[in-house]
């Protein structure tokens, strides 16, 4: 079994703190245990990088819920606001 996949430009806490607070999260009631990458596919990989990560967070009474993210690494000289997770 392969080991856990990472995004490399952003860490899993930093990912995992913006997910909860999006309101498209469904499960604001409970705490993550766990986020995994599951997967990540480059799918540009000249600048700015574009992936697509596939996500599951698991909770403590053992369920989970899968998401997709797409990630992109912009830099913080580029004033990019809309949907940034970490810079």
């Amino acid at each position: 079994m392969a080991g856990p996949i990472e995004l490399g430009f952003v860490s899993e806490d930093v990912i995992r703190n913006w997910i909860v607070s999006q309101r498209w999260f469904a499960s604001k009631s409970r705490e993550v245990a766990h986020l995994n990458v599951l997967d990540a596919l480059a799918l540009r990989a000249d600048e700015p990088p574009l992936t697509a990560a596939f996500l599951e967070a698991r909770f403590a009474a053992g369920t989970h819920e899968l998401y997709q993210l797409l990630v992109a690494a912009r830099p913080a000289s580029d004033n990019w606001s809309a949907g940034v997770i970490e810079t």
